[in-house]
């Protein structure tokens, strides 16, 4: 993790991103990992080079507790973990206005591409509020 998330919402810990376990619609359930009032940055390591054709991330938003989604989701990809290339940038489209706890995955799918890491920066909407994510998506 290149941020740090809240001590209070640990989602598990270090790999609770990428641990496989989904989140549900209840955000105190242990499975959300929250960030406040910061940007979300996450190196993964793939363990060697393999082709990624499918990458995001998921993320909640209950405005009632101040957790709203992410403006936007940007993807890099690098063979060596130092030199990022950019994949895309997914814009948020659930209305910061949106009643309820909502859930939604931020991901897109790619032409195959070589990588071993992926670098997912989630950005923060507003500086008082707080980002949940459940889980980095990467599928070959």
């Amino acid at each position: 993790m290149q941020s740090n998330y809240s001590t209070q919402y640990t989602g598990g810990g270090d790999l609770a991103l990428i641990d496989g376990v989904r989140g549900t619609n209840n955000w105190s359930g242990g499975a959300w990992q929250g960030y406040q009032g910061k940007d979300l940055v996450a190196v993964v390591d793939l363990g060697s080079v393999q082709k990624v054709s499918k990458v995001g991330a998921g993320f909640l938003q209950d405005i009632g507790s101040w957790i709203w989604m992410p403006s936007r989701v940007e993807i890099e990809l690098s063979l060596d973990g130092v030199t990022f290339g950019p994949v895309y940038s997914i814009a948020n489209e659930v209305s910061e206005k949106q009643e309820g706890v909502v859930t939604r995955d931020f991901v897109k799918t790619i032409a195959p591409t070589e990588a071993r890491y992926l670098r997912i920066r989630a950005v923060h909407l507003r500086p008082e509020t707080w980002i949940f994510a459940d889980e980095i998506i990467v599928e070959k």
